[in-house]
């Protein structure tokens, strides 16, 4: 979808903030849940598509494990091309990673959402 096609709702600039630095022990994977593919995609790639269909998102902020930085990056430059995106660490709480999220945020205005909930 083209994204300068549909018009904004806001004259705001608009930082998402996504949650995915969680290791997801509970998911029993030997890696983080975000990264399990579902229907061909991985589990975070659902929240970056429905990113890049609302044009009110200028930037998309996202924190990763340890470890899995390198891979969050090519799943960016995957799904949302032309969206400016910043790749932040994780915190020890879903509470610091939220604020490390919005210490990276170059807008006021933010969306938080998370990568993968259970």
């Amino acid at each position: 979808m083209n994204r300068n096609k549909r018009q904004r709702i806001s004259d705001e600039q608009v930082s998402l903030l996504l949650l995915s630095g969680g290791k997801g022990k509970r998911a029993a994977l030997e890696y983080p849940k975000q990264f399990f593919a579902i229907a061909g995609h991985p589990m975070i790639a659902y929240s970056l598509i429905a990113a890049r269909k609302v044009p009110d998102v200028d930037e998309i902020v996202v924190n990763a494990p340890e470890g899995y930085e390198e891979q969050t990056a090519e799943i960016l430059a995957a799904y949302v091309p032309g969206i400016p995106t910043k790749i932040v660490q994780s915190g020890e709480t879903r509470q610091e990673s939220v604020r490390l999220l919005c210490d990276a945020a170059s807008h006021d205005t933010v969306i938080v959402h998370e990568a993968a909930r259970r």
